[in-house]
C-alpha cells in the first residue's frame, strides 16, 4: 500500500511498487488457491454444459489477451527508448568549450541520466521528478514546467496567457531564475520549442545533431 501510495505521487516509485505488488498477490492468493477443492472443480466442470465451459475457457482467454496487449506496448517504448550515446556528442561539446560551472538547462527531466553521465563538470536544472521540484519550489517548477511542455513563454503559475503581466519571456528566466548560460533541446520532443529559440537573438546555436539541439544564451 505505501509504495502504491509513493507511485501516485512520484512515478519513480513504480520500480519498488511492481515487486512489491507481486509479492503482495501471491502471499494473498496462494492460500486461497491451496484451499479450492480442485478434483470438485474438475468434475463440475466435466458435468457442465458447453455454453458453461466457453465462458469458463472465455475468461483466460480475455486475460491472455490485455497480457499480450501490455507486452506489444512495452515492446514499443522499449524500441523507442533513446540510444546510449544521445547525448554524447552535446556532451564533449559542453566540456570542450563550457565553463566548468556553467549551467545547462535541460527541458526533459529524464535526460539529465546520459548528460550527467557523459558530462559531470556542468550543472544541470533537473535530474530527479519533478514532483520533488514542485515541492522544493512552486513557482521555478511552473517556469520549467511550460518551456518542458514545448511552450514559448513561461510563468510561475498552472497556466499562462499571452496577455499576462507575470508571463516571461524564456531568455529572462534562464538568466534571473535559474543562472543558465545554455539550453538543451530535444528536437523532436520540442519542435515549437526549437524553431522559437532558432530565430530568437537573445540564443546562438551552437551544436546540432539528428537528436539534439543546444543554444547558448548571449
Amino acid at each position: 500500500v505505501l509504495t502504491f501510495v509513493l507511485t501516485v505521487k512520484t512515478q519513480r516509485s513504480v520500480e519498488y511498487f511492481a515487486p512489491f505488488a507481486v509479492l503482495f498477490t501471491a502471499t494473498i492468493f496462494t492460500p486461497l488457491l491451496e484451499r479450492i477443492p480442485w478434483e470438485t472443480v474438475k468434475k463440475n466442470m466435466a458435468n457442465r454444459s458447453r455454453a458453461h465451459l466457453r465462458i469458463l475457457y472465455a475468461i483466460p482467454a480475455i486475460f491472455a489477451f490485455i497480457i499480450a496487449g501490455h507486452l506489444i506496448v512495452l515492446i514499443k517504448s522499449i524500441r523507442a527508448t533513446p540510444s546510449p550515446t544521445t547525448f554524447q556528442g552535446v556532451s564533449i561539446y559542453l566540456l570542450e568549450h563550457a565553463p566548468a560551472d556553467a549551467v545547462v538547462f535541460n527541458t526533459q527531466w529524464d535526460e539529465y541520466p546520459q548528460l550527467f553521465f557523459w558530462n559531470s563538470k556542468n550543472y544541470y536544472i533537473l535530474g530527479m521528478d519533478p514532483t520533488f521540484m514542485y515541492f522544493f519550489n512552486k513557482e521555478k517548477y511552473w517556469l520549467w514546467h511550460h518551456i518542458s511542455k514545448d511552450e514559448i513563454l513561461t510563468c510561475a503559475r498552472q497556466r499562462c496567457e499571452t496577455n499576462m503581466k507575470a508571463t516571461i519571456p524564456i531568455d529572462k528566466t534562464l538568466k534571473q531564475d535559474f543562472n543558465a548560460s545554455y539550453i538543451i533541446v530535444t528536437n523532436e520532443r520540442t519542435p515549437q520549442l526549437k524553431s522559437y529559440l532558432d530565430t530568437s537573438p537573445k540564443f546562438e546555436r551552437v551544436y546540432i545533431d539528428e537528436n539534439i539541439t543546444l543554444y547558448r544564451l548571449l
